[in-house]
């Protein structure tokens, strides 16, 4: 359904929508930067804004749609979602950099109002989401 709301938002996200995709990613870009030169409680502190960014990304992305039905409907799921995601050890190094650079692939398409290069690629972010989440189950 989120690939639904990319497609949909590509339609009526406005230039606000845009900028705020934007500030979304630089402000996830900054706390992934801090995070790699983190250690101990700061690091956990720093690993939860940043989980937060994205879920932000997330949610901003789904208002952009302007659909009022989806965005109650999908409200609840992308926040079970991002729960559900977040509660499994993840390797942040590797995914930080990924995470952002789909996420500005995802705003570039929302620039260019191309519903279907959006929907791609979310169904891309996803898909490489729930890979992360069933290696995290099978390593234990």
């Amino acid at each position: 359904i989120e690939a639904l709301a990319a497609r949909l938002a590509a339609r009526h996200i406005t230039e606000e929508g845009i900028q705020s995709l934007k500030a979304i990613n630089s402000r996830f870009e900054a706390v992934a930067e801090d995070f790699l030169s983190a250690t101990g409680e700061k690091k956990q502190r720093i690993l939860r804004d940043m989980k937060a960014a994205d879920l932000d990304f997330h949610r901003e992305l789904l208002y952009a749609t302007g659909n009022k039905h989806l965005i109650d409907f999908m409200g609840i799921q992308v926040i079970e979602f991002h729960s559900f995601l977040y509660g499994y050890p993840r390797n942040p190094e590797v995914e930080m950099p990924i995470t952002r650079d789909q996420h500005s692939e995802i705003i570039k398409a929302l620039e260019e109002r191309d519903a279907e290069k959006a929907e791609k690629i979310i169904r891309e972010h996803i898909s490489k989401a729930r890979l992360q989440i069933q290696r995290s189950i099978s390593h234990g």
